[in-house]
């Protein structure tokens, strides 16, 4: 079951001059109708819809879809008035993140993309907000988080 707050656990770092890192990675329950931008973002994020519907950049999207957003592009995303946007998003930076988006075939060309490993998803998010901690590495945590995303977009 999904939770229906926003739970957020965040590594941040400004330092871009690393190959790769996480900044944060959450699950979100948004509000009816909630709108966010037309903004630009200097990191990559990836959501992941696990329930409801709603638009990015004008294309539907709705469970099982997937939406890529890339640093200095501007971009707008909404919630459904009446069946509103879940979803798991994980943002990321480095010089070396492009080369692992193209690996799993994620680009600007195809920013929108289907997941049919959803309910997996689900329970990644669901584990990443219910654990505690404090006993470990959490960037290691989080950047094992991405592969685990990352080898789900390879077998698709």
């Amino acid at each position: 079951m999904i939770v229906d707050i926003l739970n957020r656990m965040a590594v941040k770092n400004g330092d871009t001059d690393y190959e790769f890192n996480i900044y944060s990675m959450g699950l979100e329950s948004t509000a009816y109708g909630k709108t966010v931008g037309p903004c630009v973002r200097s990191k990559y994020v990836i959501h992941y819809v696990i329930d409801g519907k709603g638009m990015f950049d004008d294309i539907p999207i709705g469970r099982g879809d997937g939406f890529l957003i890339c640093p200095n592009q501007l971009h707008k995303y909404m919630s459904d008035t009446e069946s509103p946007l879940k979803y798991g998003w994980i943002s990321f930076f480095g010089y070396g993140t492009e080369d692992i988006l193209r690996d799993v075939g994620l680009t600007l060309n195809n920013q929108v993309f289907k997941c049919d490993w959803i309910e997996k998803l689900e329970s990644i998010f669901e584990m990443l907000c219910r654990d505690k901690l404090n006993d470990i590495d959490v960037a290691q945590y989080l950047k094992g988080c991405f592969y685990i995303l990352m080898s789900f977009h390879k077998k698709a």
